[in-house]
């Protein structure tokens, strides 16, 4: 209990003579109401709104095959006639209930599919009700009648299906659209069946409550206008503004800050006006019109239209001793949700458990269970009530039976066993009875009524006789854990108080400078994923711009907006949240199948299918090729062991940023640090629900990337408040935020089981990867298959079965995302590290024994997606190494004195040069007019060298130099598409779209020349300065020239031949480059430390376009993987925080740290690459690991299985080999 209710519960027993509670006072509305105020919602509705009627189904279950309405529109005074056609598509519920709402979303504003007699046709729309009620007689409406489903207890796995479509969505789960099942439930305390199998006496029966009408004074009705901030602004007689205001904006797929809801005095509700009965239909008119508009509903539309109780049938068993003691209850309720799901899976259960608690007094057992289902019929709703009159028709008619049977009489029967104060209740919700009195109601009510002289029946003549009965009856007070009441009270300026309920007043929003602040209640509810992929993604939709249910320590709670940063600094820390903390799920181990989901909502979506967010589980995968048990059962030697990678942090200079702005079009206008202008577009898209014409995305130069901004780390928020306000945004985030809630590494669990024959003959390798996906699963589903199927094939040469399988799980940290290496860094650490320890333990030189497995040229890969090693230079590239190493020196390990030894190890790797049959790069080439060109394309130069390395691609086709082009990228409105710029992707997919382009602008160019050489285009060439006819028999005055200047004035007139080429391309082959690493160290013994010495590299690019930037992209990535093995370590605390959270703690290189790297290249030619390319982005971060931690075995007999390696773990491991890092999220 909190301190604040303990207060008021002190003072609430304290003070018993109150001067005004429990006084008998007027209503504060009843003088308006007597003396007829206008004080209802068509007393303050304008005269001149718009009227609306709705054309109804006279059908139970039908398709709207045709309306015409075209003789209605002439009639005078009519404005439209809006059909199913016109409206959102998006699926929603009336249902006044807390977000989100248990009721399904079934509903469309009109349907196609009438459901049931009176359902709406058609809005039809005038000034006047003549007119609109003269128009309704003249559309003519064309259905196909279909079979209805009108008995509520043949409706279960009925083949007619009330609710066939496909975008029917519940929040809870608990029903089967394709069985007509709205929602099951099952609730038992103690052994049913046992129990009553002792009893004395068993009473069982089924009652049937039909549905009801509340029968309101006042009709629903509703008026719709515009108010001066252009939103909706609806009255309504309702007893529910603020889910009214939900419902509204769901229905008109709008935000719901664009929609206000006021209610006037209600003429009656009952309950039945918890449900939007009429409200959307003059919200659709006016947010269409913008016009003024107001429904009324008749009393017949009431009565057969609106939201009537429920009916049920109730099903009791009941079991008692002969004295009157109640042992067992068994209850079962039928419940008729109509054709409509409203309120259907919550009335249903107050029929259990607000009827079952009353008899908790000596009732050893109950059992409630229940099934809710659709008909061809009314829809129904809430009513006083809510679900336990029904109930309690029920149970209290079985126990008046059960006195009438044992001759007990029914006061003395309920008191032997009712619930009495400080009773725990099982059956209502496991609540105790705090306060209860019902023992001395029952007593006040028999006295009262004189209960012992009327309950005998009396004969008083005439036929008539007068008898008596009694029940009992219990409700709640309110829905625990749910509903939430809010009151501000303000002194004002007289003296007196005004009251606010349900309004807030933030502090934070009186900060000068200030503009708004926005929460989850404020932001689309359509779920999106922040990673940059090829749509359809592979990432699961499992995100909002700001969601109720933060995940992760960092999670996004306020979009907080100020024209300075002063301003927002000061109104941070004035904004109050207050949380419900749930238990978090910190260690990816024990994850899966774990009770605490870290996604429990029902609108998650994955457009792969190979999760179960109910297992908490976002991707699992399994690819076997060869029998690997068999094959592992035949080996001499099996080595297993489990590596662990930790997250880690790209650390890019740059941090994550962006600027939004409404462009001259109107459109959403983002310039990012990105990796992926073109998918950002889409996901801004998404995060606003808005088309992704709306959105134009650009990236400047970037600071750094190294795969992080391959997902879109802050842009929505920027995004969110430029389109909101329509005013210019910009987000930076800090180093802190970086860090801790940006998009690291995916922290790995790699498992390697492999075998191998004496000669070292490798046979079979079975590798099984668990990953963290944190609390998002942003790029999950792709980076675990790369810890695969990018480091088995490298033992392709003389490996007879392989096996990956892997499970991504989600956790309550921060979400993890792309990096330099893409899952492929993990698996290879692993599996180079056992490969390692096999040379040990069989004694063979490590170079020996990788070339007797390694792939080589012209292999088939089976576990390389089938592909075929075409172009393959590992073999050399191992020889090429070992002998710039030295190797034959180095590899023993070499004792310096003073406690430092001298040790090596090495690594291979490989990669892959694109997406295969994903990506797309497309360039398109200019000749500009001056003779040079201009060449647009879509990737991201992020310091990669990119434009310069497709500049030298395009010049070395038209026979310019790099410098007479000139490029421009990344810009969603300028650029031709491209996939982005990450997957090592960009020399060898875009850069074959620049050859292309190259080629087909060369051969344009040509034929411009050809023209004005009055020739055949077969006639001439071109040398990059002129087009030239050749002389084919090498006469002296042989070829006619036009300079390529003159060809660029040509193109300009009378000209049909372009001279801006796109060219597009994608690959169905990702050819892997390859890569061997070997490192020397010295490490002192005595502090734990390591010096690297001698880091050599010889890497297969393929033909290296610009080998100085291939060399400085090996280096760069050959540092950080040094980094990721040596220094750079995550670290949570048992709360999920990560300590790491600047650079001050989180330890990356210096050049001095990473010692001699020298970076050489042995070519090989790939036949699908532009001139023989093949990628280098990624590949070079994955040695250093595995070799590392093979020269740190070397140096002190221990093997490090978890990065990074650093001196305090390389001490204890000396001291303790079984020793391990403490990992404060493991309980």
């Amino acid at each position: 209990m909190s301190t604040n209710q303990t207060n008021e519960n002190s003072f609430n027993r304290a003070r018993r003579d109150y001067h005004a509670v429990g006084k008998c006072i007027p209503k504060k509305d009843s003088s308006q109401l007597l003396l007829g105020k206008p004080v209802f919602t068509d007393d303050i509705t304008p005269r001149d709104a718009l009227v609306i009627k709705l054309l109804r189904s006279p059908y139970a279950n039908a398709i709207v095959e045709d309306v015409k309405t075209d003789i209605a529109l002439k009639v005078p005074g009519m404005v439209a006639v809006y059909t199913w056609e016109d409206v959102p598509k998006k699926r929603f519920s009336i249902a006044g209930q807390t977000f989100p709402e248990p009721s399904p979303y079934d509903r469309l504003i009109l349907d196609r599919h009438v459901r049931s007699v009176g359902d709406a046709v058609a809005i039809v729309v005038g000034e006047s009700e003549k007119a609109v009620d003269k128009a309704l007689n003249m559309i003519k409406v064309k259905y196909t009648v279909l079979e209805p489903v009108l008995d509520f207890r043949k409706s279960l796995d009925n083949k007619v299906l009330v609710h066939p479509e496909d975008d029917w969505s519940s929040s809870i789960g608990t029903g089967d659209v394709k069985r007509n099942l709205i929602h099951h439930e099952e609730d038992e305390h103690g052994n049913v069946e046992k129990i009553l199998s002792e009893c004395d006496e068993i009473i069982e029966h089924t009652y049937r409550i039909k549905a009801a009408q509340q029968a309101y004074m006042e009709t629903c009705r509703a008026y719709c206008e515009i108010d001066r901030y252009g939103r909706l602004h609806c009255i309504s007689s309702t007893q529910i503004v603020f889910h009214l205001r939900r419902i509204l904006a769901n229905a008109l797929d709008i935000p719901k800050s664009m929609v206000r809801a006021e209610k006037p005095r209600i003429g009656g509700g009952f309950g039945a006006k918890q449900t939007a009965v009429c409200e959307v239909y003059p919200a659709f008119v006016t947010w269409k019109t913008k016009r003024p508009s107001k429904i009324i509903y008749s009393r017949k539309e009431c009565q057969t239209i609106a939201s009537p109780r429920h009916e049920m049938e109730v099903t009791v068993r009941l079991g008692a001793m002969k004295d009157g003691h109640i042992r067992a209850i068994d209850l079962y309720t039928l419940s008729n949700g109509g054709a409509y799901g409203e309120h259907s899976t919550t009335t249903v259960g107050l029929s259990g458990h607000k009827s079952l608690p009353l008899y908790t007094g000596g009732c050893e057992a109950t059992r409630f269970s229940c099934d809710v289902v659709y008909t061809n019929v009314q829809a129904a709703g809430a009513y006083r009530g809510y679900g336990a009159t029904q109930g309690i028709f029920a149970l209290e008619s079985t126990v008046n039976e059960l006195a009438e049977k044992l001759h007990i009489d029914p006061v003395e029967l309920r008191l032997k066993n009712i619930v009495r104060e400080g009773m725990f209740m099982p059956a209502y919700f496991g609540e105790t009875a705090n306060a209860c009195a019902l023992d001395r109601c029952i007593m006040h009510c028999a006295d009262n009524f004189h209960w012992a002289e009327k309950y005998p029946v009396r004969d008083m003549g005439n036929g008539k006789v007068r008898a008596a009965g009694m029940a009992l009856a219990m409700q709640g007070s309110c829905i625990s854990n749910v509903d939430v009441g809010s009151c501000t009270l303000k002194l004002s300026d007289c003296g007196t108080y005004n009251m606010m309920i349900g309004a807030a007043d933030m502090i934070a929003l009186k900060v000068p400078g200030m503009v708004a602040v926005y929460t989850w209640e404020d932001v689309p509810k359509k779920r999106f994923s922040i990673a940059g992929q090829t749509f359809p993604e592979p990432s699961p939709y499992d995100r909002l711009i700001l969601d109720r249910h933060v995940r992760s320590v960092g999670d996004a709670v306020a979009i907080v907006v100020g024209e300075s940063e002063k301003a927002v600094d000061k109104a941070l820390n004035m904004i109050k949240v207050k949380y419900t903390v749930l238990e978090p799920v910190l260690d990816f181990r024990k994850s899966l199948d774990n009770k605490v989901l870290v996604h429990p909502e029902d609108d998650w979506s994955s457009s792969i299918g190979t999760g179960d967010v109910k297992r908490n589980l976002i991707h699992h995968e399994e690819d076997e090729h060869g029998n690997v048990e068999k094959i592992l059962s035949e080996c001499d030697e099996i080595i297993e062991h489990t590596y662990r990678i930790k997250a880690a942090q790209q650390a890019y200079m740059e941090t994550c940023r962006a600027y939004c702005e409404i462009d001259r079009y109107g459109r959403l206008h983002c310039i990012s640090s990105t990796q992926i202008v073109f998918h950002l577009r889409r996901i801004l898209a998404n995060a606003l629900d808005i088309p992704k014409s709306m959105v134009r995305a650009e990236k400047p130069r970037i600071g750094g990337g190294f795969g992080a901004k391959q997902t879109a780390v802050c842009e929505v928020y920027p995004a969110f408040v430029t389109w909101k306000t329509k005013r210019p945004s910009k987000i930076i985030y800090s180093r802190k935020e970086c860090q801790t809630i940006a998009s690291p590494r995916h922290e790995m669990e790699v498992t390697v089981r492999l075998g191998a024959m004496k000669d070292g003959h490798i046979r079979a390798i079975d590798l099984y990867t668990l990953s963290n996906g944190g609390a998002y699963g942003e790029h999950s589903t792709t980076t675990v298959g790369l810890s695969g199927h990018k480091s088995l094939p490298l033992y392709t040469g003389g490996c007879e079965a392989t096996r990956f399988s892997c499970d991504v799980v989600y956790t309550n940290v921060q979400a993890a995302g792309a990096y330099r290496g893409y899952g492929a860094t993990q698996g290879i650490f692993a599996l180079e590290s056992t490969v390692n320890e096999l040379a040990e333990k069989l004694h063979i030189d490590p170079v020996e024994l990788r070339l007797k497995n390694i792939v080589r040229e012209g292999m088939f890969m089976p576990a390389y997606f089938g592909e075929t090693a075409n172009a393959c230079a590992l073999d050399r590239c191992i020889m090429h190494c070992a002998d710039n190493f030295h190797w034959a020196e180095k590899y023993p390990v070499r004792d310096m004195g003073n406690g430092k030894v001298r040790a090596a190890g090495m690594a291979l790797a490989m990669q892959g040069s694109c997406i295969s049959n994903v990506d797309v790069g497309s360039c398109t080439l200019k000749l500009s007019d001056c003779g040079t060109y201009n060449m647009m394309i879509g990737a991201a130069d992020m310091g990669t060298g990119c434009d310069t390395i497709l500049a030298q691609m395009a010049a070395e086709v038209l026979d310019c130099e790099p410098d007479d082009i000139t490029v421009f990228g990344a810009d969603t409105d300028a650029s031709p598409y491209d996939s982005g710029s990450y997957a090592s992707s960009t020399t060898y997919i875009t850069g074959m779209a620049t050859q292309n382009a190259a080629l087909e602008l060369r051969e344009n160019i040509k034929k411009i020349g050809a023209q004005l050489l009055g020739c055949d285009a077969s006639e001439v060439d071109f040398d990059g300065k002129e087009v030239y006819i050749i002389n084919p028999d090498g006469a002296d005055n042989g070829a006619v020239s036009v300079s390529l200047s003159d060809i660029a004035t040509k193109s300009q007139v009378n000209n049909t031949i372009p001279v801006d080429v796109t060219a597009t391309y994608s690959s169905p082959v990702s050819p892997p480059p390859y890569m061997v690493g070997m490192v020397e160290i010295e490490l002192d013994k005595e502090t734990g430390s390591v010096k690297i010495l001698d880091y050599q590299a010889v890497v297969d690019c393929g033909i290296p376009v610009n080998p100085n930037l291939a060399r400085v992209q090996t280096e760069g990535g050959i540092g950080q993987g040094i980094g990721m093995a040596l220094y750079e370590n995550v670290t949570y605390n048992a709360g999920g925080k990560i300590a790491e959270n600047d650079l001050m703690q989180y330890k990356i290189p210096t050049r001095q740290d990473v010692g001699n790297i020298n970076v050489e290249f042995e070519t090989s030619y790939e036949p699908s690459g532009p001139f023989g390319v093949k990628s280098i982005g990624e590949i070079v971060i994955n040695t250093p690991a595995p070799a590392l931690a093979h020269a740190i075995y070397r140096a002190t007999g221990v093997w490090h299985r978890a990065v990074p390696f650093t001196p305090e773990k390389i001490l204890m491991g000396m001291a303790d080999p079984s020793w391990h890092e403490k990992d404060l999220r493991v309980k």
